[in-house]
């Protein structure tokens, strides 16, 4: 877990909502699939039609996956946003500005690491109050080392460039990425469950065979049923 502006960072406290994107994706995929097998199987269409259909298929099974993948990403970087330092730059007249400037100047040189660290907290949004500061690091540096807490002041300054890191939704969106890529060739019914859960395989499928495994009718050994994706694989 990691802490910003208060707020706790869990993965865990994330991941339902990112996996819920991919919430009914299976059922799509097999409606796509079925729906070519029955262009397929239809005799009054000519192998041409069904060459184009297949190739149709194959682009709406992409469509599908990476319209959910960027999804998922806008939800995890949406996620991020929550524990990032951001907001815009405040907005102020000239008269503020000044008397802001001439503020800063004066106290600055004279507060202690914990009072920098209030100041920055409160101004930390404002581009000149930032200037300010890391020129006060530097005369501290530079001017009188010997007296100031160098430690305390470099632990200040990692904190100001700081960018609070997200490694499991960084994997996640490697993970993601892959799918993505890979849409053309292979499905992955398993991904919800993967995100919601981290347990598990994706369960990749070959979606040139899911094509290819049309319905047989008949009993015995030949009978195929209509497609449809075992509950163990999603």
């Amino acid at each position: 877990m990691r802490e910003r502006q208060g707020k706790v960072f869990d993965v865990k406290d994330h991941v339902g909502q990112i996996a819920d994107v991919f919430s009914g994706m299976v059922g799509e995929y097999e409606g796509l699939i079925r729906g070519f097998h029955t262009i397929y199987l239809d005799d009054s269409r000519t192998d041409e039609y069904k060459r184009q259909q297949r190739a149709s298929t194959a682009n709406a099974i992409y469509d599908l996956v990476n319209g959910r993948v960027n999804s998922a990403k806008a939800v995890i970087e949406s996620v991020k946003d929550e524990y990032r330092d951001t907001g815009d730059a405040p907005s102020m007249g000239a008269d503020e500005k000044v008397f802001n400037l001439l503020y800063w100047k004066e106290v600055l040189p004279y507060a202690d690491y914990n009072e920098l660290h209030q100041h920055y907290t409160e101004n930390k949004t404002d581009p000149v109050f930032k200037k300010l500061l890391f020129n006060e690091f530097s005369r501290r540096e530079q001017e009188e080392p010997a007296n100031y807490n160098m430690t305390e002041q470099q632990n200040l300054i990692a904190e100001v460039n700081s960018v609070m890191q997200f490694p499991e939704l960084d994997k996640l969106e490697t993970i993601l990425h892959h799918v993505a890529n890979t849409a053309r060739e292979t499905f992955n019914p398993g991904l919800e469950s993967f995100i919601r859960t981290g347990q598990g395989s994706l369960n990749p499928r070959s979606i040139s065979k899911d094509m290819d495994a049309f319905p047989i009718e008949g009993p015995g050994a030949g009978h195929r049923p209509l497609f449809s994706i075992p509950e163990n694989q999603k």
